[in-house]
C-alpha cells in the first residue's frame, strides 16, 4: 500500500433523494438543482462536528464516521430533518461499519461497496444495514427509521 493511501475502520453511510429523478422530469432542471441545494445544505448543517461527505454522486451523499454510534446519530439528525423539510422528496439511507481504503480523499473497499448496494435495496425513509450496531440502539435511531429487525436478506 502507497503512502498516499491507508486503511482503517470505519462506518460508511450513503444517504440519496429517492425520485430525483422524476423531478428533473416534471419540473425540470432548474427545480431539481433546487431541491439538490436544500438536501446539500441540510447534508452539512446535520453533519457541522463530524466529518464532511467524502463525496456527491449526483443527488446521494458518501459520508464516513470512525464509528456506527456516530454514524446512528448524524443520520437520526439528517434523516428527521429531511423528513420535516416539505421541498424535498423521500430519502434512503444505508450504512455498513468495517475495514476501508482511504485514498486521495476517497473511501474503497468491500465495505463501501456493500454500503452502496444496501442503500438500492432499500426503499425509501428507512435506514439498512448490514453489520451489527450498538445494541440497544440510542433512542433518535428508531425515530430516524435505522430499526433492529434490519439486516440483509431480511
Amino acid at each position: 500500500m502507497s503512502q498516499t493511501q491507508s486503511s482503517v475502520g470505519a462506518t460508511v453511510a450513503f444517504i440519496d433523494l429517492a425520485g430525483f429523478s422524476a423531478i428533473a422530469d416534471v419540473y425540470g432542471d432548474a427545480a431539481a438543482i433546487d431541491v439538490l441545494e436544500i438536501f446539500e445544505s441540510m447534508v452539512r448543517e446535520a453533519l457541522a462536528g463530524y466529518e464532511p461527505p467524502i463525496k456527491w454522486i449526483g443527488d446521494e451523499a458518501m459520508l464516513s464516521f470512525p464509528e456506527p454510534e456516530l454514524a446512528i446519530q448524524a443520520l437520526g439528525t439528517l434523516l428527521q430533518a429531511c423528513r420535516e423539510e416539505p421541498r424535498l422528496p423521500l430519502t434512503r439511507s444505508a450504512l455498513n461499519h468495517g475495514p476501508v481504503i482511504r485514498r486521495a480523499g476517497d473511501l474503497f473497499g468491500s465495505t463501501v461497496n456493500i454500503a452502496a448496494r444496501l442503500l438500492r435495496l432499500r426503499p425509501p425513509v428507512n435506514c439498512l444495514r448490514l453489520n451489527p450496531l450498538p445494541t440497544p440502539l440510542p433512542p433518535k435511531a428508531s425515530r430516524c427509521g435505522i430499526s433492529e429487525r434490519w439486516r440483509c436478506g431480511r
